[in-house]
This record gives C-alpha cells, sequence and structure tokens, in this order.
C-alpha cells in the first residue's frame, strides 16, 4: 500500500493571521530598517564526560540507552510467550521452543550487531548467514547466535497494545513508537547542538508495504519513508518526527502543514537564538514571524514566490543577470535574485542594506550565490 505525497502545502488559509495585511505590509529599502537578530543563549557541545570512554562502543551506548534495550527485551519475551501459549505442541513454530530461553540485554545486542554486520556482508536470505556450505558460509554468525534465536527476535511485536486502526488517535507507528521517542529524547540529553540548524526533509529507502510510503519523482530516493529531522552545522540529529500521513485531527485546521512540522518541531530548541535554515517547501512570511515572536528562533531559508504575505512584486519586471531586489516588513527582508531564473529568499536574520556585489561574471554565479544566501 501506498499513501500519495498529499503533504503539499495549498497554504490557502485566510483567517490563521489576525491582521495580515498590516502585519506583512512589505516596502521598499528606504535606508532605516533595521533587523533584531536575537543573539544565541545556548551552550554547544556533550553534556557527558567521556574522557574515559575507549572505543565507538561507549559512544554508541550514550545514544542506545538501556532503556531502549530493555523494550526490546520486552516485547520480544512477550512475543515469544504469545507464540508459545498460541501454538501447540503440534505446531511447526513449536519445534524449536524447547531452545527458546527468555532474552536479555546481551542478547539483544549480538542480534543487533549481526544486523549491522549484515550490511557489509550481503547475501541472498537471512538463512545464508548461518548455512554450513563451504563457499558461502560465514562463521562468525553461528558463533555469535543460533539462527531460529536470531529469527525470534527479528520478529519481536506485542500485538497487545494496538489501538482499532478506525480511531482518530490510531498511531501508525505504534510497534517502534517507544523506541523511537528513547532515541529522540537521547538525542537532546547527551548533546547541545551548535548555533546553526537546519530543518529538512529526508526519505528513508523502503518498498514494503505501509500506508505512508511515499513517492517523490524528484528525490534521489524515489521510495520510502519520508521523515523530517532538525540538524545542526556538524550533521548531529537533534530531532526527528516521520511523516504518518495525514493528521485526521489537523486536517481541516488553518495552518498549512508545512507551517505544522516546523513549529512543532521548533519546540525543542525554543527561547535560545538559535539560527534556523529551511527550504522553500516550509518557508512563509507567517511561520518566520511566529519563530521569532513566540519561540525566539531567527529564520532563514530560501521561499516560494506564491507564497501568501510574500511581496508579489518584489522582482522588477527589467531586472539584469545578477541583480538584486529587496523589500523589508516588521523585522524581516525578502530577496529576489536573478539568474537563469529568479530566486526568492526570506530572512530575519539580516539587514536589506547589504550590499552584493559581483566582479567578475564567470565566477559569480557561485560567488552571488554564496552571498546571497549567506550575508553576513
Amino acid at each position: 500500500m501506498m499513501e500519495d505525497n498529499n503533504e503539499v502545502d495549498l497554504d490557502i488559509s485566510e483567517n490563521f493571521v489576525e491582521n495580515a495585511e498590516s502585519l506583512f505590509s512589505w516596502k521598499y529599502v528606504e535606508g532605516s530598517e533595521a533587523i533584531n537578530v536575537l543573539p544565541f543563549l545556548g551552550k554547544v557541545g556533550l553534556k557527558v564526560d567521556t574522557s574515559n570512554y575507549k572505543n565507538e562502543y561507549d559512544f554508541f551506548k550514550l545514544l542506545f540507552t538501556d532503556e531502549i534495550l530493555s523494550v526490546l527485551v520486552e516485547e520480544t519475551n512477550k512475543y515469544s510467550s504469545d507464540i508459545l501459549n498460541i501454538h501447540g505442541e503440534t505446531s511447526d513454530k513449536r519445534k524449536h521452543a524447547p531452545a527458546w530461553k527468555p532474552t536479555d540485554n546481551n542478547e539483544i545486542l549480538k542480534c543487533l550487531g549481526l544486523v549491522l554486520l549484515m550490511r557489509h556482508i550481503e547475501k541472498d536470505s537471512l538463512q545464508d548467514y548461518w548455512t554450513v556450505n563451504d563457499l558461502i558460509e560465514t562463521l562468525v554468525f553461528r558463533k555469535v547466535m543460533p539462527r531460529d534465536c536470531f529469527l525470534i527476535i527479528l520478529k519481536f511485536s506485542d500485538n497487545s497494545l494496538k489501538e482499532c486502526r478506525d480511531s482518530l488517535t490510531y498511531d501508525r507507528l505504534w510497534k517502534i513508537r517507544k523506541n523511537f521517542e528513547c532515541f529522540n529524547r537521547a538525542f537532546k540529553e547527551e548533546y547541545d547542538p551548535t548555533e546553526n540548524l537546519s530543518l529538512y526533509e529526508v526519505i528513508i529507502k523502503f518498498k514494503g508495504r505501509v500506508i505512508f510510503k511515499q513517492y517523490i519523482p524528484k528525490k534521489r530516493k524515489q521510495w520510502g519513508i519520508k521523515m523530517y529531522k532538525i540538524a545542526d552545522a556538524t550533521g548531529y540529529t537533534y530531532d526527528m518526527r516521520v511523516y504518518l500521513g495525514k493528521n485526521k485531527l489537523k486536517e481541516n485546521l488553518s495552518p498549512p502543514a508545512s507551517y505544522n512540522v516546523v513549529y512543532t518541531m521548533a519546540e525543542c530548541i525554543k527561547d535560545k537564538g538559535d539560527k534556523l535554515f529551511m527550504d522553500n517547501f516550509f518557508s512563509s512570511s507567517k511561520l518566520f514571524h511566529s519563530l521569532l515572536t513566540e519561540k525566539k528562533i531567527n529564520s532563514r531559508g530560501k521561499i516560494r514566490s506564491n507564497r501568501k504575505y510574500f511581496p508579489k512584486d518584489l522582482a522588477p519586471k527589467k531586472m539584469k543577470l545578477s541583480d538584486v531586489a529587496a523589500k523589508f516588513c516588521n523585522g524581516m527582508t525578502a530577496l529576489c535574485w536573478k539568474d537563469k531564473r529568479h530566486v526568492y529568499m526570506l530572512t530575519n536574520m539580516h539587514s536589506p542594506k547589504n550590499e552584493f556585489v559581483v566582479e567578475d561574471r564567470k565566477d559569480a554565479k557561485e560567488n552571488l550565490k554564496t552571498k546571497l544566501l549567506n550575508v553576513e
């Protein structure tokens, strides 16, 4: 099953911004415009002392916590208990039951290690990793864990927690929700990100059967599960969220989907003066204003020229190659740069009085684009 990429932002709401016309009244630059860039008040770096850490495994345990292991152990043991109780002695699944014992943290770690190793040693089937065929055997798998034990652990699931699919609160990620939130908490508890943050979407390649699988032709990975992430300048993931399709509780609300995603995820970085960068799918005048005034977050990003409350007449009718046009409104600067086509940007971090100078058109494209998107 597949859900189309139905999160296209129509930005059609007329009433989710009060007094919008006066709030977003854009004017050409006059020289008296002032930008109030919020200072960064956060700390940066690891929150734990790692001086005694000896290898990669010590850092791995920072994020893959005992809480996550405990959930895996609990769910695996519940699943195995259900199988043994539901199926009798005559069941095919029963023939390996005498060797089964309740799993523990150490066994789950072994299972995870084998899964990671499989990425580097590709075979046609799971069973081939435990084969005794001299031509293709990989002895380490049999040494670490029996095949049947691995297969049972791999299929853990406690279906007693499943909600009715027709419920308004049904969570399509319910099977892994506990661990997903554990990872999100660990990301925040162990590290404070840098000042410059990026919010973007990624596609995790996946061709299985889930209703929230996406098909996005313009992406390099066209089929998969869409995820939103907040990452800092080092590439560290600070927060993540899986797109699960239309929200039955929110689909009739006024703010568009792109607004809700950013505004909700920005809760974890509010009140510190961070600088948040995003692409034109998310950027809007209302969003940038809300992030600045309500969450104390500076914002910058490319924007679609047809966004509501973005100046429609920003670009003059005749713009020469490499020209830049700017308008100012309520602490925000709207920019248009003429290359092969018009490129639009919105920022509340930079004054419209910045100059954009290109000396040689041969190198102008790269230089000017850097100037425009990274104005100091």
